[in-house]
C-alpha cells in the first residue's frame, strides 16, 4: 500500500506542505523588507551625495566668482599702472627736452662770453678798460650787454641785498635788479641790509658749495667776462639752494657803466 493511500499520511504531509508555505512567505516578506531597507538607504546615499555635489559646485562656484573680481581687479590695475607709466614717460621725455634746451641755451651764452672775450662784440680785453670808481648807475651799453648774456643763459632765482645807507649801493643794485627782471629771473625786488663784514664790489652769497644753484656759476662767469670782480661768500644762514647777489660800491668799465643820462 502507497503512503499517499493513507490519510494520516497525506494530512502530516499537507501540514507539512503548509508549514513549508508559511516559512516560504515569511521568508519572502523578510527578503522584501531588506530590499526595501537596502534601497531606501541607497536612496538616502544618492540624495546625500547629489548634496554634497551640490555644495561642493557651488564652492567652485563662488571660488570662480572669487578668482574672477581678482583678475578684474589686477587687470584695472595693471591698466593704471600703464597710464602712469606712459604719463612718467611723457614727463621724462619733456624733462629731457627742457635739458636739452638749458644746455643749448648755455652753449650759446658761453660762445657769446667768448666773443665778448675776443673782442666781437666791441668790448676790450679787461686789462685795456679803464676803471672808474664809484659810478652810481650802469651805462645803457653795458646794460644791453649784460642783458644780451642772460637771455641767452638759463633763467634761475636771486636775491639782491644793497647795503644799507649807500646810495651807490643801492642805484646800482636796482639798475641789477631790473636786469634780472627783464631777461626772465625772479627776484624779490632790492632788500636794504647791514653787514658784519665789509662789503667789497659784487658778492655771490649761498648756503654751500654742494646746495649752491647750477646758474651760479654762470653767472659768475658772465661777471667776470665783462670785467667785473666778483667774490662769493658761504654762509648757512642762507637758505638752501638760494642764491644772493650783495651789490657795494665797486670800480666798474668806464666803457660799461657811468651816470644815468638826464
Amino acid at each position: 500500500m502507497s503512503w499517499w493511500d493513507s490519510i494520516d499520511t497525506v494530512s502530516r504531509f499537507n501540514s507539512w506542505m503548509q508549514l513549508a508555505v508559511i516559512v516560504f512567505a515569511l521568508l519572502a516578506a523578510v527578503s522584501g523588507f531588506l530590499v526595501w531597507l537596502s534601497g531606501n538607504k541607497i536612496s538616502l546615499q544618492h540624495t546625500e551625495s547629489a548634496a554634497l555635489a551640490r555644495q561642493k559646485i557651488k564652492t567652485y562656484e563662488n571660488t570662480s566668482l572669487s578668482v574672477h573680481k581678482e583678475l578684474v581687479t589686477l587687470q584695472q590695475k595693471q591698466f593704471e599702472t600703464e597710464q602712469l607709466l606712459k604719463v612718467a614717460n611723457t614727463g621724462l621725455s619733456k624733462l629731457r627736452k627742457q635739458l636739452k634746451k638749458a644746455q643749448k641755451k648755455q652753449l650759446e651764452a658761453e660762445q657769446a662770453l667768448d666773443r665778448i672775450k675776443s673782442g666781437r662784440d666791441r668790448i676790450s680785453h679787461e686789462s685795456e678798460i679803464p676803471i672808474t670808481p664809484k659810478q652810481p648807475a650802469l651805462f645803457p651799453k653795458f646794460s644791453e650787454q649784460f642783458l644780451d648774456i642772460l637771455k641767452k643763459g638759463p633763467e634761475g632765482i636771486i636775491d639782491i641785498y644793497a647795503v644799507q645807507g649807500d646810495s651807490v649801493s643801492n642805484g646800482l643794485a636796482a639798475d641789477f635788479d631790473t636786469l634780472f627782471k627783464k631777461a626772465g629771473w625772479t627776484t624779490n625786488g632790492v632788500a636794504q641790509s647791514t653787514f658784519s663784514q665789509k662789503i667789497n664790489g659784487l658778492v655771490l652769497a649761498f648756503n654751500s658749495k654742494d646746495t649752491a644753484p647750477s646758474y651760479a656759476s654762470f653767472l659768475l662767469h658772465a661777471f667776470n667776462k665783462l670785467g667785473i670782480p666778483v667774490s662769493t661768500r658761504i654762509n648757512s644762514k642762507y637758505p638752501e639752494w638760494s642764491l644772493s647777489l650783495i651789490v657795494s660800491d665797486f670800480p666798474v668799465p668806464s666803457s660799461g657803466t657811468g651816470q644815468n643820462p638826464p
